[in-house]
């Protein structure tokens, strides 16, 4: 998954708050779930400059849907 408009270190504190801990320098595992962080960049647009975050998500079949729908709904982000 990727996410355009978003630092690794929010994506993080969210994944801390909600039970996870650290497992490694890039991933974070929670009760039944783990996010492994993939890439993290900047891109341009024109003058302005936005963090892209890119992620892998792995849950237990019976808590991924749950677990994806908490986590789109925390980062929804609305334009302008």
């Amino acid at each position: 998954m990727e996410k355009r408009g978003l630092k690794g270190d929010e994506i993080e504190g969210w994944l801390l708050a909600n039970g996870g801990e650290k497992a490694g320098e890039y991933s974070i595992e929670g009760p039944g779930w783990r996010v492994v962080f993939l890439e993290e960049r900047t891109e341009l647009l024109g003058p302005m400059h936005f963090p892209v975050v890119k992620i892998r998500i792995e849950a237990e079949e019976e808590l991924f849907e749950n677990f994806l729908r908490r986590f789109r709904m925390h980062f929804l982000r609305g334009g302008a």
